[in-house]
């Protein structure tokens, strides 16, 4: 099997675990040390810590919080930064980031941020495609922990009607099947189903089960509020999955149009994406 630029599939393999060296190098002698010297600089006097995983790329910023005995587990008191060097920066947007209190202290001035993130109709794959995976476990996992946001995350496309335009982007989710199958492939993903009108978002009623379980656990911490019932949750991701599925099978796209259009944008740019 070739790859772009007549790459053999084990040259491929080989690059990739050269990158990965590069990416734990670098986290390990740069980024650490970056963030540790910035902390020291500005919170001089407050506890805080750095931890990077032998990989290099999960670092953890950890800090004292006022929520740490409410939150329990799912908001713990540290901030996850990821680095890797397989996944997709394109097609991205730029965003404001804003503290939500500033919302509520209009008196007083606040930090922002501009931030160049994963464009919302890939995020939409992206999430769309993680979750068929997990339906599609012979066996779930033995919980369902921190798994239930992302069929949150899916209900509030939903209701946002920003859904719609990444489900008429049947080109996208093709692309999206071709990067997860080379880095994320597993016996039991059925990626092929996902264009072929047989997307799975909906799970069997044991891990359904899990899955309210993990909700309620998740707004008991406080990490969402405002937010629907989790039978509406449900609701919301089964009528995406037929308007998904009543689609259609995805036409195949064109591989030198897509690849030519996918390097107008900016590789340097900078995102976060869970793949968890």
């Amino acid at each position: 099997m070739a790859f772009k630029g007549g790459l053999s599939k084990s040259a491929v393999k080989k690059l990739g675990e050269q990158l990965k060296q590069f990416v734990a190098n670098h986290s390990k002698t740069a980024v650490k040390p970056y963030f540790e010297n910035l902390l020291a600089e500005h919170f001089p006097d407050r506890k805080h810590s750095v931890e990077i995983s032998e990989d290099g790329e999960k670092l953890r910023i950890y800090y004292p919080s006022v929520l740490e005995k409410k939150s329990g587990r799912y908001l713990a008191a540290n901030v996850l930064i990821e680095f890797g060097g397989r996944n997709i920066t394109e097609p991205n947007e730029q965003h404001i980031v804003r503290p939500d209190v500033a919302e509520v202290l209009t008196e007083l001035e606040f930090p922002e941020a501009s931030v160049t993130v994963l464009a919302m109709a890939r995020s939409f794959w992206e999430k769309a495609t993680l979750i068929h995976v997990e339906c599609n476990r012979a066996e779930f996992k033995a919980s369902a922990e921190r798994l239930s946001r992302h069929w949150y995350d899916m209900s509030c496309l939903h209701k946002s009607g920003k859904a719609f335009a990444a489900i008429a982007d049947r080109a996208l989710l093709a692309d999206v099947i071709k990067y997860k199958k080379l880095f994320y492939n597993a016996s039991y993903a059925n990626y092929d189903d996902c264009v072929a009108s047989s997307l799975k978002l909906i799970p069997g009623s044991a891990f359904i089960d899990a899955l309210e379980k993990d909700f309620q656990q998740m707004l008991e911490s406080g990490m969402f509020y405002g937010t629907p019932s989790f039978d509406e949750i449900i609701k919301d991701v089964r009528e995406l999955e037929a308007l998904i599925n009543i689609g259609g099978a995805v036409a195949p796209i064109n591989k030198e149009a897509h690849d030519d259009k996918s390097h107008e944008a900016d590789r340097s740019s900078v995102f976060l994406i869970d793949q968890s």
